[in-house]
């Protein structure tokens, strides 16, 4: 019903595309990653007034997409009040180097994130920094755990955002294992996003992409001159 976004300082133009489509348009005056529950606390106090005691928000980044009707989202919100829950995880599947196909391996589709959260608990985010903290608020005391729908993530759908999302994470101190899995492909399997179509939503097609291959793997010396690049 309201559209309340956050826009990180951004400078391709996307604030200025998306404004006429907004209730509520917070700008950033300079990029807050690594400190994002900062941003999110800013998305609650700025929309407060639009919402009611059992209105929910659903979270969605720039990157991700859900199939899902509006009918199907309502349905699952008066859900979730007639058994008093706060909020709800969703599923969340990692495309990897193509619009299609998801990868399975190394946790990659283990991720169930709080997408849907009740206007009417008591929400905050805590004012603390720092990479991978959990980007849903404090103050719901219930939340369920839904098999549909899933959240389709793009940021990892091509080659270059994997580089680029790999100098990031570098950048900013990541190290390790959490970092080098970015740009790793030892033991990875896919699934094509047709294998989840009934979890998806009503608004996907399954006939889009059902013929594309699998992008062939990569080596790892191959991965980190591009990102270096």
């Amino acid at each position: 019903d309201c559209l309340v976004v956050y826009d990180d300082a951004s400078d391709d133009g996307t604030a200025e595309r998306i404004e006429p489509y907004c209730d509520v348009l917070v700008r950033g005056t300079m990029p807050l990653f690594g400190d994002e529950l900062r941003s999110r606390q800013r998305l609650l106090e700025s929309s407060a007034h639009l919402t009611s005691e059992n209105d929910f928000y659903l979270w969605l980044d720039a990157d991700e997409v859900l199939h899902t009707s509006k009918d199907e989202l309502i349905g699952i919100c008066q859900k979730l009040n007639a058994e008093k829950f706060d909020g709800a995880r969703l599923p969340h599947i990692n495309l990897w180097r193509s619009d299609y196909f998801y990868r399975t391996d190394d946790h990659y589709d283990d991720l169930y994130p709080v997408r849907l959260w009740r206007a009417g608990a008591d929400l905050s985010f805590p004012m603390k920094s720092g990479l991978h903290n959990e980007m849903h608020p404090l103050g719901m005391n219930s939340i369920e755990r839904l098999t549909m729908p899933s959240v389709v993530h793009y940021g990892f759908a091509s080659d270059r955002l994997l580089e680029d999302k790999f100098a990031l994470y570098q950048s900013y101190g990541q190290r390790g294992r959490n970092l080098y899995r970015l740009v790793s492909e030892e033991g990875r399997t896919l699934e094509h996003l047709n294998t989840r179509a009934d979890l998806l939503g009503a608004r996907f097609d399954r006939t889009i992409g059902s013929n594309t291959s699998e992008p062939e793997i990569r080596n790892q010396i191959s991965w980190l001159l591009g990102a270096s690049q």
